[in-house]
């Protein structure tokens, strides 16, 4: 609320879209807040119909209508028009340097494998052990070749392989990732085996072997992204995160060079964008969409959905799959790539549908 010097109090919502002022004059001055409250009011009206182009008055002067202008608008050239259908399904396509680049990553990096895409979630998460190098090894020995894993870094910088931010939940001890030296975290054991791995002797136990790392904190950007430039690992990594603001950290440091996903705020812009059918520019190292199936009730992996992303040259991935029936759906439907915990399960439907390539 803001109160007017000459006592008109006056109490507004947004303008722009077209709802009513309320204006209530001051008890004091009547007639000095009658005579601002009817100008201010008469001035938003006519507000309100104002061109979208020029600011100027609809209806006045050089306008006919409240939702356009006719030729005789000054600041009606071309260039301002708002794109009709021919020009929004061409802006669906990214710009002629980041479509290179997106097809260099593509189909001579990451994504150079014949498709669909199989991905052992954290090595396989239900075989009871996770994010570890047995766990890579069981999976990798089925014939998985896309491993997704997730990386933290210590507190003297090195980056490790560990899902959550702390112990607790794999070892049933106290302790943050981030408060612990690699010293400390090395000699840790569940059942007799080490649970947290580098992500360098991981790089570099399987390099052929592509790996999509979810950085899952800040604190492991750098260290992240400093092991894969030392492990000359950039052509067989996807780099992803939930936080977008992390993703630019990422592509920055990479100089765009290491593909990556979208982070939650990027997959929200890119449904909303294959609903409606907007153009959309996306950074040129995102070549995937990494999503689940649906967001509590709202569907997400659609035909509509994949359709857009296609044609933006977007792979989409699907986490995190265990059933058989959803597999062999979400595969009906054209997706790129399915992670599951299940790896044995993955394997046995893309066997049967003539995918598994091991």
């Amino acid at each position: 609320m803001t109160i007017i010097p000459a006592g008109l109090m006056l109490l507004w919502t947004s303008e722009a879209r077209g709802t009513w002022a309320l204006y209530v004059p001051s008890l004091f001055w009547p007639v000095w807040g009658v005579a601002l409250g009817a100008a201010t009011i008469a001035y938003h009206l006519r507000r309100r119909g104002a061109c979208h182009h020029c600011g100027r008055a609809i209806n006045r002067g050089r306008h006919r209508n409240r939702r356009s202008t006719d030729g005789r608008c000054a600041t009606n050239s071309p260039a301002r028009r708002r794109p009709g259908p021919d020009l929004r399904r061409q802006a669906t396509h990214a710009p002629p340097a980041a479509g290179i680049l997106r097809r260099v990553l593509t189909r001579s990096g990451y994504l150079d494998a014949p498709g669909p895409l199989a991905f052992a979630h954290r090595g396989g998460a239900a075989e009871g052990d996770e994010n570890t190098t047995e766990a890579f090894a069981r999976a990798i020995g089925l014939g998985y070749r896309y491993v997704e894993t997730d990386v933290h870094a210590t507190a003297d910088g090195v980056a490790v392989i560990f899902h959550d931010p702390t112990l607790r939940r794999i070892t049933g001890e106290p302790g943050r990732i981030a408060d612990l030296r690699w010293a400390d975290l090395a000699s840790v054991r569940v059942g007799g085996a080490a649970v947290v791995p580098r992500l360098d002797e991981v790089l570099g136990a399987w390099p052929r072997v592509r790996f999509n790392i979810d950085v899952k904190a800040d604190g492991g950007v750098e260290p992240t992204v400093a092991t894969v430039t030392r492990a000359g690992a950039a052509g067989r990594v996807l780099l992803a995160s939930f936080s977008d603001a992390r993703l630019t950290r990422l592509r920055a440091l990479t100089d765009g060079r290491v593909a990556t996903s979208l982070g939650m705020r990027g997959v929200a812009r890119l449904r909303l964008a294959s609903l409606h059918g907007r153009p959309l520019r996306l950074p040129p190292s995102v070549v995937a969409a990494q999503v689940p199936p649906r967001y509590g009730r709202v569907p997400v992996v659609d035909r509509r959905f994949l359709d857009y992303c296609h044609r933006l040259g977007l792979q989409v991935h699907v986490w995190t799959i265990d059933e058989p029936a959803q597999m062999h759906e979400l595969l009906d439907r054209g997706v790129d790539g399915i992670m599951t915990d299940h790896v044995g399960v993955l394997r046995d439907v893309y066997r049967s549908r003539g995918h598994w390539a091991a």
